[in-house]
């Protein structure tokens, strides 16, 4: 992540965070929760419902890893009773903003129980060059650990039920309301994974390779048996060196990959570079980081993950799958 500047918005903070703190502490009112970003904030609200508050961090349709720290957000941190994270070094800048916020509240790691990857050979490579070329984001250099488990619907369940048993201990007055409303998601969740697994039945296994910007669906690829490709690391502020794209564009010639892919929230231009390369056509957008802002295309956890595997699909069928 790029530097923060905890420094100043710690000053801005102490302007009028406390006044508007002591306003709200008048008056009863729910627990307040804080994601750090929309996939987060979808998967809680489907176990809180109304029974509390939600904010969120990172905008739906904005990249968590691009994304800049405002005063706003610090004062969000500062009103919090709970935050609830991703972890697995998603959230570097995470210990510092808690200790310039002075937030007091808990903290839920949604990825606790989820099935973590470890990085590869390739990706600690990619890291350390991106790391190279900007020090200052160091706090990535002690993670090991591909941070998007989301994209595997097993760990959207283990997330889902760590944020609704934690809450549970947190809020108990709402602690069956919260039970109840996840193990109404939780088969809305294996209703999709079935679903996704009936998609791909149709797919012969040695067609089930593709390409994207960022190595952001590794847990998904895993999940189908699909090789998975990408121009650059795990985070979208690797970017890719000449050398690496090169190598991929003979990867995918040699491979006869036929599936290329933008992400909803990460520059174009690289995948179109490449497409046009290996005469390939982009097969749609996939959302990865971030859900989308417009209502009813991909806005909420399932139906995000519908698109990819629709999206998915589609291209390897045209791909002679």
């Amino acid at each position: 992540m790029r530097k923060i500047w905890i420094a100043l918005i710690a000053v801005l903070l102490s302007a009028y965070v406390q006044p508007s703190m002591a306003q709200d502490a008048a008056a009863p009112r729910k627990l307040r929760i804080l994601t750090t970003f929309s996939v987060l904030y979808d998967i809680t609200h489907n176990i809180v419902g109304d029974s509390a508050d939600i904010y969120n961090i990172v905008p739906f349709g904005v990249d968590a890893h691009e994304y800049q720290l405002t005063a706003q957000d610090m004062r969000k941190f500062a009103i919090a009773d709970v935050v609830i994270v991703n972890g697995a070094g998603f959230e570097p800048w995470l210990d510092r903003v808690i200790e310039a916020s002075q937030f007091k509240g808990s903290v839920i790691v949604a990825s606790k129980s989820a099935d973590l990857i470890t990085l590869t050979k390739e990706q600690k490579r990619m890291r350390e060059e991106h790391l190279a070329e900007h020090p200052e984001d160091k706090a990535e250099a002690s993670n090991n650990l591909d941070p998007h488990a989301w994209q595997n619907i097993s760990n959207a369940r283990f997330y889902a039920s760590k944020i609704a048993n934690d809450l549970s201990k947190i809020d108990p007055a709402h602690g069956k309301v919260y039970k109840e409303n996840y193990n109404s998601y939780r088969q809305q969740l294996i209703d999709l994974e079935n679903w996704a697994k009936n998609q791909f039945s149709g797919i012969q296994e040695s067609k089930r390779k593709m390409v994207l910007t960022h190595d952001s669906m590794q847990y998904f690829a895993r999940s189908y048996k699909i090789e998975c490709f990408s121009a650059s690391g795990f985070s979208t502020e690797h970017a890719p060196s000449a050398a690496n794209i090169a190598a991929l564009i003979d990867l995918i010639k040699r491979e006869n990959i036929k599936a290329i892919f933008i992400e909803n929230m990460v520059n174009p231009g690289i995948v179109q570079k490449i497409a046009a390369e290996t005469g390939l056509t982009v097969g749609g957008t996939l959302y990865t980081d971030a859900l989308n802002p417009t209502k009813g295309k991909a806005d909420t956890y399932i139906d995000m993950y519908r698109s990819n595997v629709t999206t998915i699909i589609e291209a390897m069928k045209q791909g002679g799958a």
